[in-house]
């Protein structure tokens, strides 16, 4: 009988790859992504306010209070977008935007 080979990237039942990796979902590396960030950065994680996978890996954009102030709706914050891997790894981030907490924008 001939032996069949095996594509490297079978999942086991335990959530691991036959490498040995965990596969991570988006709660994981959104998680993971807000934190590195923010030991990055030194500022504070208020929300992620998107997520999207492609081949690069995982699209994370947080929103980061750059500056508090009183009241709150005046803090001014800092929209960062992640490109985190499949294994949890920041690869780069930047920031996109900076705006106060209570400014609104119209979305198209």
């Amino acid at each position: 009988m001939e032996s069949v080979p095996v594509p490297l990237e079978i999942v086991s039942g335990a959530g691991e790859t036959s490498k040995g990796r965990s596969i991570m979902g988006g709660s994981e590396i959104t998680q993971l992504a807000k934190e590195q960030i923010a030991q990055l950065s030194g500022l504070d994680p208020d929300r992620v306010s998107g997520l999207s996978r492609d081949e690069d890996g995982w699209h994370v954009t947080v929103d980061m209070v750059e500056l508090k102030r009183i009241p709150a709706s005046t803090d001014v914050m800092g929209t960062y977008e992640a490109l985190v891997d499949d294994e949890g790894n920041l690869i780069t981030y930047k920031r996109i935007r900076r705006y106060c907490r209570s400014e609104t924008t119209a979305e198209l």
